[in-house]
């Protein structure tokens, strides 16, 4: 009997972990995608500073810009002078009209379609002056994968439910009905009749939380460790929890008087 259950455990445990991997899969490779973003600076210029300062305080408070950066014509003459050794003809570059730049940096995660349309209307609505310089091919590009990325992982999870569910319901049901023979001797030798039913509920409870708790208990520490960079829904271990309750339930329905 008990090895009939501990089988059961292994193949739940397998089967989370299996389901945990495509989740930290996923939310890895989701994240190198924001990360790509994240790095990749909108850049606008304009010969007037006060223009960038005006834009500055309009964009400030939207909560998917991680950072702005302005630098002023003078700063560019500088840059340019050191990125490319010039200081001899320093007095003459001077004498040069710069623009004025800024650079704004997105949280990669939430600059999805109707924010970057926000900040490309405010300002080509409000700042006519401005030139806006960004790569909207790999923002597309980036797009397009984040898409095919969530499709394949809805379908991955779907046929995982899928096998988890009527793999998981035939070894119960099958464990389930091998005692048939064990409980008609105990019933006939005086046994109660309830004991079986309760051994079965009680079984599920071993095969419902503790699994959860080891998963969820490895996860915890692998964060702990800092081994994990990201983070799992909790929401998707419930998910997991109420999986293995439901499996229990389709068990119990499908043994029927059998218990």
């Amino acid at each position: 009997m008990k090895k009939g259950i501990f089988f059961q455990f292994i193949v739940i445990v397998f089967f989370l972990i299996l389901w945990n991997l495509i989740h930290v899969g996923y939310e890895f490779q989701k994240n190198q995608y924001h990360n790509t973003l994240s790095s990749e600076p909108m850049i606008l210029v304009s010969q007037k500073l006060q223009t960038i300062q005006r834009l500055n305080k309009e964009l400030d408070s939207l909560d998917f810009i991680s950072n702005i950066l302005i630098e002023s014509d003078t700063l560019v003459a500088q840059k340019i002078i050191k990125k490319y050794s010039l200081k001899g003809i320093q007095n003459i570059l001077s004498s040069f009209k710069f623009p004025n730049a800024m650079k704004i940096y997105f949280h990669g995660q939430r600059y999805g379609s109707s924010e970057k349309q926000i900040v490309e209307n405010k300002i080509t609505k409000n700042f006519n002056n401005i030139i806006l310089n960004y790569n909207h091919t790999l923002w597309k590009n980036v797009q397009t994968k984040l898409d095919f990325l969530k499709y394949v992982y809805y379908v991955v999870n779907g046929l995982i439910v899928i096998i988890f569910i009527i793999l998981s319901t035939f070894l119960r049901v099958h464990y389930e009905i091998r005692l048939n023979k064990f409980w008609e001797i105990y019933r006939s030798s005086g046994g109660s009749a309830k004991i079986r039913n309760k051994n079965f509920w009680i079984n599920s409870i071993w095969l419902s939380f503790i699994p959860c708790i080891f998963i969820f208990a490895t996860y915890f520490a692998v964060r702990y460790f800092k081994y994990l960079h990201f983070e799992i829904s909790y929401w998707k271990f419930g998910v997991e929890f109420g999986l293995l309750l439901l499996i229990v339930l389709l068990s119990r329905i499908t043994l029927g008087k059998n218990l």
